[in-house]
């Protein structure tokens, strides 16, 4: 049983198809990249106008605890 080698055009159209395939995977991402910081700008523009209006001033730092720390902060007295 002999397999048939694959000619220069089949080989250059399966690469072809490959391509376009590929072409739109990229394409799809992109939209997605952009949605999402579409979304996710106007949701920290959000966060934003709440945090401002409040009326009270900006922290200069904030500290985040991380779920690994909670035995820590228990520990030591912080909320989690």
């Amino acid at each position: 049983m002999q397999l048939k080698k694959k000619t220069n055009r089949e080989t250059r159209k399966r690469e072809k198809g490959r391509g376009l395939r590929l072409f739109a995977v990229r394409k799809v991402l992109g939209v997605r990249g952009w949605l999402w910081e579409r979304v996710y700008g106007e949701y920290e523009r959000l966060l934003e106008k709440e945090i401002r209006g409040q009326g009270k001033p900006l922290p200069e730092h904030v500290a985040v605890i991380m779920d690994g720390n909670r035995r820590y902060a228990r520990k030591i007295g912080i909320s989690t």
